[in-house]
């Protein structure tokens, strides 16, 4: 028995090493979480539809070079894939004030980066509207909104809708727009646009009474 002693010894040791290099390559960690909004209230913000302004933001909030107010709806935020990329993503809402009577929101999105979150896509959804919810649903966005009907002047939006976006080549996709109430006759009765080049992202719940 004591001439094998050495040799099992050597056996457990390797084996040993062995389970500790396999534990190092097989290292099966999550992906990192998707940035909640409050991260975002001291990020970099970048507005594509305002000849790309970007603006660091402080607590929430920043004064753009050109003078325009730019805040981050503290409110608003939902986590999920929306790009289909394996990583989630966190939509939030920021509001510019360029000046005069434009209120322009805009939707972005932010990914958790090595050095905080990063802004991976954003879209402008218009000027003065009035934003009801803003949820999850599998890898999409549903955002209910009142917006500008075709016959509503700038100051008075009348149509509700339930709004479906996802991000497609860093961009949000408006994939599905459908009205809800106070919709004139021309757009009634149902979806108004849709993009058949995006995936279905699943049924869509109807738009929250409330808010």
């Amino acid at each position: 028995m004591s001439d094998r002693l050495p040799t099992l010894l050597l056996t457990f040791a390797l084996a040993a090493a062995g389970c500790a290099d396999g534990g190092a390559d097989g290292d099966t960690s999550s992906p990192p979480s998707a940035p909640t909004v409050a991260d975002l209230a001291g990020s970099r913000v970048t507005l594509s539809a305002m000849d790309s302004l970007a603006v660091e933001l402080q607590e929430g909030g920043a004064v753009a070079m050109d003078g325009s107010r730019i805040t981050l709806l503290a409110a608003y935020e939902a986590q999920g894939d929306f790009d289909s990329d394996g990583t989630l993503e966190t939509a939030a809402l920021v509001v510019a004030e360029p000046g005069g009577t434009g209120v322009f929101t805009h939707l972005v999105a932010f990914q958790e980066g090595p050095d905080g979150p990063v802004q991976v896509a954003d879209k402008v959804l218009g000027d003065r509207q009035q934003i009801h919810s803003m949820e999850t649903l599998a890898d999409s966005l549903v955002v209910v909104i009142t917006t500008q009907a075709p016959r509503d002047p700038m100051c008075c939006p009348t149509r509700r809708a339930e709004q479906v976006y996802v991000i497609r080549d860093g961009e949000w996709r408006l994939w599905r727009d459908n009205t809800l109430s106070a919709a004139p006759p021309d757009i009634q009765d149902g979806v108004v646009r849709r993009d058949s080049t995006l995936p279905q992202p699943g049924p869509v719940r109807g738009g929250n009474p409330g808010g």
